[in-house]
């Protein structure tokens, strides 16, 4: 199937300034790119979801970490030397 595009003329040179470079038709070029961006795309969606999974894992109603390392610290010391009394 053929189809013709209308695009800008500097927009048609750039492309066959490069398609002439990588010694390859238009239409090559054309649908190298398109692979390219179709694999990106994937990749970019298959990272979005992954992070999209991690949404809410460290919800926690603790917003100072710090009272946490306090509280253990507490409880370990009063332990360690309420035995000792």
């Amino acid at each position: 199937m053929m189809t013709n595009l209308a695009i800008p003329d500097d927009l048609a040179e750039k492309i066959q300034e490069i398609a002439e470079q990588e010694n390859l038709s238009i239409a090559e070029f054309l649908a190298g790119l398109i692979k390219d961006y179709s694999v990106q795309s994937q990749e970019q969606q298959r990272r979005n979801e992954a992070l999209l999974t991690s949404v809410g894992m460290f919800d926690d109603d603790i917003t100072d970490l710090s009272s946490t390392v306090r509280e253990t610290m507490d409880e370990f010391w009063r332990k360690r030397y309420a035995d000792s009394d």
